[in-house]
């Protein structure tokens, strides 16, 4: 067990780097987060190509975008008329799993990785309502699934359930709580950096391996304690899934819609790691060193929360 949370340590505290490529007008932009410390240069690895003529890159420059993310910029010189072609360079630079949406007038055209460097721009019709639903209820799975963070505090919280009742209660309670601020966050009502919140985010983990530790009795009275708790910490992580649509942008004509689907998204894949978790915990506290086993396990959760929380705050 001490192995799996040392892996996890190790790993990143949260899904692979984002950013986004805006093609406005004559202009090329690069918005990338702070965090994934992209150097500007990169950008004038990008291959612009119409009907396929190479465009000419002008020198790139830079700007702060929000509290917590760069824009490089550049100006994209192209003849003719036709597609545009796209091809990321920069991709081979980012960190393993970095993922580029590609964006044309506020509507998102794509992904690029380092697998699928290159897109090709035509112009299209506006996203039809199911195709926003569709891919935002897939980008809410892929958060929560490839979130470590948002996955060491849902399986603490399940480390310190003991029936499928008291997890309903716990995830639900999770679920109300970091929809309300997700929402918030996601209309600019709420607005908190990401220096702020990805450390608070370190914090719950900590915490809610400390709760399993010191509650451990307490909990099979009165489970509504780790509902208010779950509750609370929940709007913590709210904020945290709202970080990534801030990142990558709401349709404007679409925005219920996007976040509902997000939101939905992230329900679909909490529950899919309560069947799969919940079921091995309730075997491996009916072991004869279940107790012990679960109880160190809390106690992982609190020291890789604690890792990330000094990670973060450095």
């Amino acid at each position: 067990m001490w192995a799996c949370f040392s892996l996890a340590l190790v790993a990143r505290a949260h899904e692979p780097g984002l950013s986004r490529l805006e093609v406005s007008g004559d202009e090329l932009v690069w918005a990338v987060s702070n965090a994934d410390a992209a150097d500007a240069g990169l950008l004038a690895q990008t291959k612009v190509t119409r009907a396929g003529s190479p465009c000419s890159l002008g020198p790139v420059s830079t700007r702060t975008s929000g509290t917590d993310g760069v824009e490089h910029f550049a100006t994209v010189s192209c003849a003719g008329e036709g597609a545009l072609t796209v091809e990321a360079g920069f991709l081979t630079a980012m960190p393993p799993g970095h993922r580029t949406l590609v964006t044309a007038q506020d509507d998102q055209l794509g992904w690029l990785d380092a697998r699928h460097p290159t897109l090709e721009i035509t112009a299209t019709a506006p996203r039809t309502t199911s195709q926003v639903v569709i891919e935002y209820l897939g980008l809410g799975v892929e958060h929560i699934l490839t979130g470590w963070d948002h996955l060491l505090f849902l399986t603490g919280l399940l480390l310190g359930v003991r029936t499928l009742k008291e997890a309903g209660l716990v995830v639900t309670g999770f679920t109300l709580a970091h929809s309300i601020t997700l929402a918030l966050a996601a209309l600019q009502l709420v607005v908190l950096p990401a220096s702020i919140v990805e450390p608070a985010i370190a914090l719950t983990v900590v915490w809610v391996g400390i709760e399993n530790l010191i509650t451990e009795k307490l909990l099979t009275k009165t489970p509504w304690r780790r509902v208010a708790l779950t509750m609370g910490l929940g709007l913590v992580h709210g904020l945290g899934f709202a970080g990534l649509l801030t990142e990558l942008g709401l349709p404007q004509g679409q925005l219920v819609p996007a976040l509902l689907s997000f939101n939905g998204g992230v329900e679909l894949g909490q529950f899919a790691v309560v069947l799969l978790v919940l079921p091995l915990l309730r075997r491996l506290r009916d072991a004869s060193f279940g107790a012990s086993a679960l109880r160190y396990g809390s106690i992982g959760v609190s020291l890789v929360g604690l890792g990330w929380f000094v990670e973060r705050i450095l």
